[in-house]
């Protein structure tokens, strides 16, 4: 990923996944949330409808 500082915010092994207004970049969610999940985070925000 290019821009993977970009994924979300990760705290106290919970990550806060970024959901991207820009269309471009909006399918990129789904791998982000995979990889955490690999990791073994506790994922927020895949379902949210506000922008981050």
């Amino acid at each position: 990923m290019v821009f993977a500082c970009n994924s979300g915010l990760v705290h106290n092994n919970k990550i806060f996944l970024s959901k991207y207004r820009h269309k471009e970049r909006t399918g990129e969610q789904k791998y982000f949330a995979a990889f955490y999940k690999q990791l073994g985070l506790q994922l927020f925000g895949e379902d949210y409808p506000e922008f981050f």
